[in-house]
């Protein structure tokens, strides 16, 4: 019995040790803010004041938060033109030009920046007419009609 006390006992230190290491050498959880700046564009596009967001969320100080967003613009790895480029296209496939441009200025993209991105787009009726194809010999039900 007292055997399998000190087996268990040593399992959980183990495992407790095992968890210390991993978290502290953890490559997923950056440990300054331009390291978790560059981890989060790493994963998808996003605008600046997205950014600003994430990292008030994460109660970063002011300065190193307009240092961490500096960083990442001078070196290129962010920028609210390519972010807007990138959302106009993913939402022009569901959504008109209104939509896009209220969410691109919901996230702090400047309105030049979403006449240029609606411009390049295809016009919004042929938008349309696409979509009403990919219904077409589809029976729709009451919402959609």
């Amino acid at each position: 019995m007292q055997d399998n006390q000190d087996k268990e006992s040593r399992m959980v230190r183990s495992v407790s040790r095992q968890h210390q290491r991993r978290r502290a050498g953890q490559p997923g959880r950056p440990r300054n803010v331009r390291d978790y700046v560059v981890w989060l564009l790493g994963r998808r596009e996003y605008s600046e004041r997205e950014l600003r967001r994430r990292l008030k969320q994460r109660q970063c100080e002011p300065h190193e938060i307009d240092d961490a967003i500096q960083f990442v613009q001078s070196y290129g790895y962010q920028s609210d033109s390519r972010y807007a480029a990138m959302k106009a296209r993913a939402e022009a496939r569901r959504r008109g030009n209104r939509q896009i441009q209220f969410k691109l200025t919901q996230n702090g993209i400047a309105q030049e920046t979403i006449d240029e991105q609606l411009a390049s787009l295809e016009p919004e009726a042929d938008r349309a007419i696409q979509a009403v194809a990919r219904f077409e010999g589809k029976v729709l039900d009451q919402q959609l009609k």
